[in-house]
């Protein structure tokens, strides 16, 4: 990557990061119209989804995790492989991925000059059917894989499933839900039967659909769709007790084998799955983690305790929109002591750190509490610090955990040899 192609990324990232960033607008203010933008805008550069076979997976939790391991499964296999995934966690490329490697900054930048002029057509024309931030990427995903002879798409759902801009594709091979929990209830209804009937939007007729779901309510409302949708339903058994990742394993070897891979394409993708910011120990003592919801919270701090720390130092910033009392609970059974931050973005718009101390102190009064609304500053003192034998826990956004993991990872050093680790 040349310091004219780094400039030249960072002034496309800062484009799309003007665009209108919500996935989609609520089911009062037509959400169905990502899809007919992202129809548009995928028509206007010749329709590139329509050269792909799909394993399209949602879900509340997990699905980006089984995403990359089934991914790596058909890389395993042989195949040309892309891997569409979201959000980011350092740098915007990261989301595009395929046969084992980010996608170039050439390619991306390939992408957007192609797409560049569709959206400024809309932007001086036809301000109803700007594409949202999302929209352009997976229209430039759509691209980059045509372009480099891809075959196979893993498309990781990016809100819901039904009016998702991923959802324009034709049936996928396998439908794919994870579970099923209160998470962008804004969106998707305030209940998990109502947030299941929008997810399960993705069955298609011609597909065949798994899920690791095990509450029975839930499960009767996805049958329900998939009947609708004319497809077969599998559920992946395990115990109700079983840790979230060996669920998610357990759910990826079942799509590898609906997609009929040799059991050794299976095993060798799952030993090469790696994700970032998934409890990832990025440091002697210092792990990076961008759970945002009280399910991935209450899996984190399983995990942590399992490691029996006897002293977690929590650094700790999430979204605003987050159900903030519920997010906190699981934290207050391992942390000690607190740093309360935001991340340096726009959007989501991150919750003020004064708040979150509020809600914190109600539920844990004797918690040690700093506030620093300055995320590097609260990183470098919270190193500073450490104590022997501390861990230090970074958590509460996908945002917070990219912008404090660049300490360890820059974001130049992921763009020029495409990968999210050293």
């Amino acid at each position: 990557m040349t310091a004219m192609q780094y400039i030249a990324y960072k002034r496309a990232q800062k484009y799309l990061e003007a665009l209108p960033q919500q996935v989609f607008t609520p089911r009062h203010q037509q959400p169905e119209l990502s899809l007919e933008r992202t129809r548009r805008l995928l028509a206007q550069v010749g329709n590139p989804e329509r050269k792909f076979q799909y394993v399209h997976i949602t879900g509340t939790s997990g699905k980006g995790t089984v995403s990359t391991m089934v991914y790596e499964m058909l890389r395993a296999s042989g195949r040309h492989v892309g891997l569409f995934t979201s959000p980011h966690v350092t740098t915007t490329l990261e989301r595009i991925a395929l046969n084992g490697r980010l996608t170039s900054v050439e390619d991306f930048l390939w992408a957007f000059k192609c797409l560049k002029p569709c959206v400024d057509q809309c932007l001086k024309e036809e301000r109803r059917y700007v594409p949202s931030h999302f929209e352009v990427l997976l229209a430039m995903a759509m691209l980059i894989f045509q372009r480099r002879g891809v075959r196979w798409v893993v498309l990781e759902v990016g809100c819901g499933g039904e009016f998702d801009p991923t959802n324009i594709i034709a049936a996928p091979k396998v439908s794919v839900v994870t579970n099923i929990g209160l998470d962008h209830q804004h969106l998707l209804g305030r209940t998990k039967a109502k947030i299941a009937w929008t997810k399960a939007g993705i069955f298609k007729k011609g597909s065949l659909g798994v899920s690791a779901e095990t509450d029975p309510r839930i499960c009767t409302v996805l049958k329900r769709r998939a009947k609708a949708a004319g497809m077969s339903l599998a559920f992946v058994e395990s115990s109700r007790v079983a840790m979230h990742q060996k669920r998610n394993e357990q759910l990826a070897i079942a799509v590898g084998r609906m997609l009929h891979l040799t059991q050794r394409a299976i095993d060798c993708g799952l030993q090469n799955t790696r994700l970032a910011a998934r409890i990832e120990r990025i440091a002697p003592n210092v792990i990076v983690d961008g759970s945002h919801n009280f399910d991935k919270l209450t899996a984190l701090a399983r995990m942590i305790r399992m490691l029996d720390y006897k002293r977690v130092h929590v650094i700790f910033g999430i979204g605003s929109k987050k159900d903030i009392t519920k997010s906190l609970r699981p934290l207050t059974k391992i942390a000690n002591r607190w740093t309360l931050t935001k991340a340096n973005v726009a959007y989501p718009v991150p919750m003020p750190p004064k708040r979150i101390a509020h809600v914190l102190s109600s539920i844990q009064p004797n918690a040690r509490i700093t506030i620093q609304p300055n995320a590097e500053r609260a990183l470098t003192a919270a190193l500073h610090t450490q104590r022997p034998g501390e861990l230090l826990l970074i958590t509460g956004s996908f945002y917070l955990a990219g912008e404090l993991r660049q300490h360890w990872i820059p974001e130049r050093s992921i763009l020029t040899h495409r990968t999210l680790f050293p």
